[in-house]
């Protein structure tokens, strides 16, 4: 287990990772069914959920990333989450602006994540998945 003195940039760094991971690999999944469905049909009722399920998949993405992070750590405090939800959003920001084009839903991004990465921190303060 690591103090929470000694946590570095690396270790934020390497959370985030996992959670942008996450994120990527559930978007491009999204967006090979959302092509495959604009082929089918043209369902406006279809892309109205593309939304909540894009906010879906940055609140998985946090709280993956976060959750491994703070299963690491002796009592992890809830900034934790926080921090490495604003670098994966960094990150994220950094990533779309170089290949996707801007990102619409901004605030929303920060929401969804801040919330996924919490929830992680919470679950790992839990005692429902300790080996005690």
């Amino acid at each position: 287990m690591i103090e929470n003195k000694n946590l570095s940039f690396k270790d934020y760094l390497a959370s985030s990772a996992i959670s942008i991971g996450v994120i990527l690999v559930l978007m491009e999944l999204l967006s090979f069914v959302v092509s495959m469905e604009s082929i089918i049909s043209n369902s406006t009722n279809f892309f109205n959920k593309i939304s909540l399920l894009f906010m879906a998949i940055h609140l998985i993405g946090g709280l993956v990333g976060t959750f491994i992070l703070a299963r690491k750590i002796n009592d992890p405090p809830l900034h934790l989450g926080v921090v490495t939800s604003l670098i994966t959003y960094i990150i994220e920001f950094v990533y779309f602006l170089l290949f996707g084009g801007l990102i619409n839903a901004g605030f929303l991004i920060i929401v969804t994540l801040m919330s996924g990465s919490i929830v992680g921190v919470m679950i790992a303060n839990s005692n429902f998945f300790s080996s005690k």
